[in-house]
This record gives C-alpha cells, sequence and structure tokens, in this order.
C-alpha cells in the first residue's frame, strides 16, 4: 500500500534520523558485521550514514533500503519507521 505524501516524507524524516545518529530504532548486525574489528565497524557505520542511500533503492520515497560496497563486499539495510 502506498501512503500519501505527508505520511512518506515523515517516514523518510524518521529513516534518515534513525541512519544518521541511529537513536530511536534498533540496529540489528549479522554475525558477520559483528565479527568485524572495532574500526571496521566504525568505517561501515560512517558509510551508512552518508552513503546508504541511492535513489533507486528508494522506490517509494521512504529512505528504508540501502546498500553500501565495503572491502568489494555488499552491504544492504532496511530501516522500518512507527509512525
Amino acid at each position: 500500500m502506498k501512503n500519501d505524501k505527508a505520511t512518506t516524507q515523515r517516514i523518510a524524516a524518521l529513516n534518515d534520523a534513525f541512519r544518521h545518529s541511529f537513536s530511536g530504532g534498533d540496529v540489528i548486525l549479522t554475525d558477520g558485521v559483528r565479527r568485524l574489528d572495532a574500526h571496521v565497524c566504525a568505517e561501515l557505520y560512517q558509510k551508512i550514514r552518508l552513503h546508504m542511500l541511492e535513489p533507486e533503492n528508494d522506490p517509494y520515497g521512504e529512505h528504508d533500503l540501502g546498500s553500501i560496497v565495503h572491502a568489494v563486499r555488499p552491504i544492504s539495510g532496511k530501516s522500518t519507521a512507527s509512525i
């Protein structure tokens, strides 16, 4: 179901705020990411904050899907905002 424009904008704002702060939601990591060194995780978080969202990953404008490549490995993410 497609949301109205105001709802979509609110969801996008919540997802953007969460992606930039990792506050106000839950960050769930796979075992593979959890096993990475702390400095590698810090690099990933920075990439997520800055580069995760791409227009081709955002068909509904909710800023809830994204992917990055780190050390030639694709990493995908999903945000789910509650409004």
